[in-house]
């Protein structure tokens, strides 16, 4: 993705997703991203199954885990960012452990 095109699509998720509820995180690396979603579990379903696995940008989606949780891991969040170099992890335990 470009970086304008990465931009918008931050600024549009953090917004809907605020509306939602919705809070977590989105890594990128080489065109390829992990997301992890949190909140009430309708929106999130909602999120993904209509909006993020629909969009035709999308090649390849794979749910890695869902349940519920005890606490939000990214509640400040309604859509933190990493963008990582080969190899570089990002520094945040929950997402340190999925990218393991």
């Amino acid at each position: 993705m470009f970086e304008e095109e990465l931009t918008e699509l931050l600024q549009k998720a953090r917004r809907h997703n605020g509306l939602l509820g919705v809070t977590g995180a989105l890594v990128y690396r080489e065109d390829t991203f992990l997301q992890v979603l949190e909140g009430p579990e309708e929106a999130v379903r909602a999120l993904y199954y209509g909006s993020i696995q629909n969009d035709t940008r999308h090649k390849e989606c794979l749910v890695l885990w869902e349940g519920a949780a005890q606490v939000r891991e990214f509640d400040d969040w309604s859509m933190g960012f990493y963008r990582l170099a080969a190899g570089e992890l990002p520094g945040h335990r929950s997402l340190d452990d999925l990218l393991l």
